[in-house]
């Protein structure tokens, strides 16, 4: 039997692993090429020169996909904002929907049990509105079985430009896994500021 977590911080490295190994693998099948990279950080505490109310999710991921025969790639932020089932609302889903201004997916990832059960008026409220905005949702009973870990519908491309994820990522991922990007991104023939002066 699943149990309910009341910290939201003992949430985020499941959802990092989540979104690591699972929502990886969905993300390479609906890439054209099948070709993605994914880089995975806890944002949760990171910095920024974003401040203020909704200003920073909790986890955050850059896809970077490639062409097979048709050289090209592309770069996408997701960002997941995650609660409790205590702490889940409708304003939940507002929180993560702010978020669009830093990457091009936003996603909710809550704890779908007790009174957020799916069968609940709650549950069925926030994925509603969540749908109406474009935010992505994946829920789970059981926190420590992400494989079991539901996506319930597919974020939605937001207004967020290029810029804005590169400055976020920037910013808050940390240097290991901003080298690793930057590492990837050379072997796809990105020089990065290494020939900038």
């Amino acid at each position: 039997m699943a149990i309910e977590v009341q910290v939201e911080a003992k949430l985020y490295e499941p959802t990092r692993l989540f979104v690591g190994a699972h929502l990886r693998q969905q993300l390479r099948e609906r890439s054209p090429s099948g070709r993605l990279q994914l880089f995975v950080e806890d944002t949760s505490t990171a910095g920024g020169n974003d401040s203020g109310y909704w200003s920073k999710p909790d986890v955050s991921a850059l896809a970077v996909s490639r062409g097979e025969f048709v050289p090209y790639w592309k770069a996408d932020l997701h960002t997941f904002e995650v609660k409790t089932a205590a702490g889940l609302s409708e304003s939940s889903v507002h929180e993560a929907n702010a978020h669009g201004r830093f990457g091009q997916y936003s996603w909710l990832v809550f704890q779908a049990i007790g009174k957020c059960a799916p069968e609940t008026a709650a549950y069925k409220r926030v994925v509603k509105l969540a749908a109406q905005l474009g935010v992505g949702v994946i829920h789970f009973a059981d926190a420590s079985s992400p494989k079991y870990w539901i996506i319930e519908h597919w974020a939605r491309l937001t207004g967020a430009n290029a810029a804005s994820a590169d400055s976020f990522v920037r910013e808050r991922f940390t240097p290991t896994i901003k080298t690793r990007i930057s590492s990837h991104l050379s072997t796809l023939g990105w020089p990065g500021l290494a020939n900038d002066d």
